[in-house]
């Protein structure tokens, strides 16, 4: 859709009173939706066309906090103190006939001239936080841009000749050199009757343009999620508005997620929706910046239990070195929540929720059109009418919390 027709369709500001519009009709829902038309390439002899650029979304001013007090403020020794009148209650001179006195229960002496000393010695159960990814450098911080993330995709999945390409998952058998422009160029020119003949993870100036964000590694996650990493927009929770994508998780498929809609064509005025492709340049967009290999998700929001029984891990479903990316967030989600719960996980619930979680149970197998169904139930009868995925939002302890809601 060309600039012109952009503008000449109605728009929806956000709600929140943003000046950039949101929720648009006819056009979709995150700014980062691959334009399918825009990743194909002819051939090899032209020169790729970079999608237009956007004003991206103002990001809010960060605050920063004060470092947090690691160890007890030093109190001075009781010489230092002119006026024994106006001592700390722990200062008080002993008297000359007063001894160390042991502490119950612990066997430490405490000495009345030092407090620090026997503060330091008792054993205070701190917690432990996990490691976080070491090599995400504090001074190289900054938001990818919506033209960044499109990018991605489009390099990840161009589409040449008709044909759709894998240029992001490595070759199954590697390459001992890398490809010469002779090969490259022959597998541009011959992918269109013969696949076979692509190479993945080639670079040519008729191909899209890489970002350079997303070219290393990605960072190896072992507990926390690095401080400052950005979501991708398609994940990222609005607090009011519409979702970045409608993803109802009671389905078991990930290719029926709507991103947006078309503009109506003269002979239907109705809107066209739009599907991500899983495979698609939507769905190889990254999950986070930086790229990491393991997503952990703990959290689910304005959950009434104590503690989500069924936290999971986001991992890459393709390959080991690549990063995560939006369909492997939703293969996690779809493959979490469709397991079935136990007899003991059912019988823990109280007697209002096992009610309301049979309800759900009876109501997806009437909308499925299942009368008899040996599947049982499943965690995502557990959640009730809140099916739809909303986004992720990082929590204070370095993991992910999701929010689901009810059909908009």
């Amino acid at each position: 859709m060309s600039s012109a027709d952009r503008q000449s369709y109605p728009r929806m500001l956000d709600p929140a009173g943003c000046n950039r519009p949101l929720i648009r009709e006819y056009e979709s829902f995150p700014d980062n939706v691959v334009d399918m038309r825009r990743c194909t390439v002819g051939s090899s002899t032209r020169s790729w066309i970079p999608s237009p650029k956007s004003t991206p979304f103002p990001l809010p001013e960060q605050i920063e906090e004060p470092p947090a007090q690691s160890s007890p403020p030093i109190v001075p020794k009781t010489e230092k103190w002119e006026d024994q009148t106006q001592l700390p209650q722990l200062l008080t001179p002993r008297s000359p006939s007063r001894k160390h006195t042991r502490i119950k229960n612990k066997g430490l002496r405490k000495s009345w001239y030092n407090p620090n000393r026997w503060i330091d010695r008792i054993k205070v159960k701190k917690r432990k936080l996990q490691p976080v990814a070491e090599n995400w450098i504090q001074s190289e911080r900054r938001q990818a841009t919506i033209q960044e993330w499109r990018a991605e995709g489009y390099w990840a999945r161009p589409t040449i000749d008709g044909v759709m390409v894998d240029n992001l998952t490595p070759s199954i058998i590697p390459r001992d050199y890398p490809p010469t422009t002779e090969e490259i160029e022959y597998a541009i020119a011959n992918v269109g009757t013969n696949p076979d003949v692509w190479i993945p993870g080639i670079y040519h100036e008729s191909l899209p343009e890489r970002p350079l964000l997303w070219r290393e590694l990605p960072l190896q996650i072992t507990g926390r999620l690095p401080a400052g990493i950005q979501l991708n927009p398609m994940l990222e929770h609005r607090p009011l508005g519409q979702s970045p994508i409608e993803f109802d998780m009671r389905l078991e498929k990930i290719d029926g997620v709507l991103i947006g809609y078309s503009p109506p064509i003269p002979d239907d005025p109705n809107p066209l929706p739009l599907y991500m492709i899983p495979n698609g340049p939507n769905g190889l967009q990254p999950a986070t910046y930086p790229g990491v290999n393991f997503l952990p998700v703990t959290i689910i929001a304005d959950e009434t239990s104590p503690r989500f029984p069924w936290p999971f891990a986001v991992v890459s479903a393709t390959h080991a070195s690549l990063h995560i990316t939006i369909r492997d967030v939703l293969i996690a989600c779809i493959t979490n929540f469709h397991q079935r719960m136990s007899m003991q996980e059912v019988e823990s619930l109280s007697a209002v929720r096992r009610e309301h979680l049979y309800q759900t149970y009876y109501s997806r197998l009437k909308a499925a059109g299942i009368r008899d169904s040996d599947s049982g139930i499943e965690r995502i009868d557990y959640l009730g009418d809140r099916h739809y995925f909303r986004g992720f939002e990082v929590a204070p302890n370095g993991t992910l919390i999701m929010f689901v809601g009810p059909p908009s």
